[in-house]
């Protein structure tokens, strides 16, 4: 497939810029045009991302997991456009729709993908541009994102994707308040539902709320439709379909389950530092014979007093030596202390 990138992608609505990929079919130069994708948390999808993104899950290597089906003829030559999300991710991805304060960030961005990201698609590049031949696909907040899309435009995306998806955010708004109290038509919109049985975290994937959206789905009147795929043939076997065990990293609380606690011993070792710093070691020392008075700690080097940190009795510098040794020595008996880098 052959990779394009739109850099810098505006958005009026949300005030913000991100980067929107394409990927082109290999057939692309023989002039026909093609069914479009339109992929949230555009950055994860492909090879190209490389390992070290989605939390360390890894791509999710779409390109090739395509460009297999495409050789085996168990799918058409589609573009797949992956748009990035942003730092406000889960207000633009939340699904919130009709709220009392206004146009929500969601709106914003469907906006942005319906009036922005699309027409420019449909422009620059050949495409079907008709709704059977446009559709929505996420994971996670990415899934519930694609969902509300694809139920609030049909007109515009005909086909939608939601997998694990984050139904339970926003106290279920997406299943409570949208499909159970609707009572109109089916909408003309193809979906494909599906969540794992068990997360890296023990719970189900929200399995249970996925059923209950399928379950509603069915009383408003989709029809549900599955299908049964021979598992012997060998060809699915060489397809990467299966997600990959989560990195090791995964499994350290510190590090990510409780990244809060993580960033609040980082910050103690950082004041520790701070606080007892270790004193430069130089070859000059100087005794303080009989009859000379220790310096006060105006009279230090500059260096020295750059430190300027609290006393502390733990602590080894030279101020808070200097420091305990006259809080436990009378003037009369400091005459033998040793001082480093004093003036001469």
């Amino acid at each position: 497939m052959i990779k394009r990138t739109l850099k810098h992608v505006l958005s009026p609505q949300l005030r913000n810029r991100r980067d929107v990929d394409v990927y082109l079919p290999s057939s692309y130069a023989s002039g026909v045009r093609y069914p479009v994708v339109y992929l949230q948390d555009g950055q994860n999808m492909f090879s190209s991302a490389g390992t070290n993104i989605a939390f360390g899950w890894g791509n999710w290597q779409l390109d090739l997991t395509a460009n297999e089906l495409i050789r085996s003829n168990l799918m058409q030559e589609i573009i797949m456009v992956a748009v990035d999300n942003s730092r406000t991710r889960f207000v633009e991805y939340n699904g919130r729709v009709n709220s009392d304060e206004g146009v929500t960030p969601f709106e914003n961005y469907a906006t942005f993908l319906i009036e922005e990201v699309k027409p420019r698609i449909d422009r620059e590049y050949r495409t079907r541009p008709d709704a059977a031949n446009t559709g929505v696909l996420g994971s996670s907040l990415g899934g519930i994102c694609s969902a509300v899309l694809a139920w609030e435009h049909p007109e515009v995306s005909g086909r939608a994707a939601w997998l694990s998806g984050s139904f339970q955010i926003e106290h279920t708004n997406f299943l409570n308040e949208v499909l159970h109290n609707y009572q109109g038509k089916p909408k003309p919109v193809w979906i494909y539902l599906d969540s794992g049985t068990v997360d890296f975290t023990g719970g189900d994937d929200n399995r249970a709320l996925t059923a209950q959206v399928a379950a509603e789905l069915q009383r408003i009147g989709l029809q549900r439709h599955q299908q049964s795929l021979d598992r012997s043939q060998p060809i699915l076997r060489r397809v990467p379909l299966r997600r990959r065990q989560p990195p090791h990293q995964l499994l350290i609380p510190r590090t990510l389950l409780n990244q809060k606690r993580h960033r609040i011993l980082i910050r103690r070792k950082e004041l520790n530092q701070r606080t007892h710093p270790q004193p430069k070691r130089q070859p000059l020392q100087r005794i303080l014979m009989p009859g000379q008075r220790a310096p006060i700690h105006k009279d230090i080097e500059p260096w020295v007093l750059a430190l300027n940190h609290d006393v502390h009795r733990s602590c080894h510098c030279l101020k808070c030596t200097a420091q305990n040794a006259r809080r436990k020595v009378s003037p009369e008996r400091q005459d033998r202390l040793l001082f480093t880098s004093l003036p001469k």
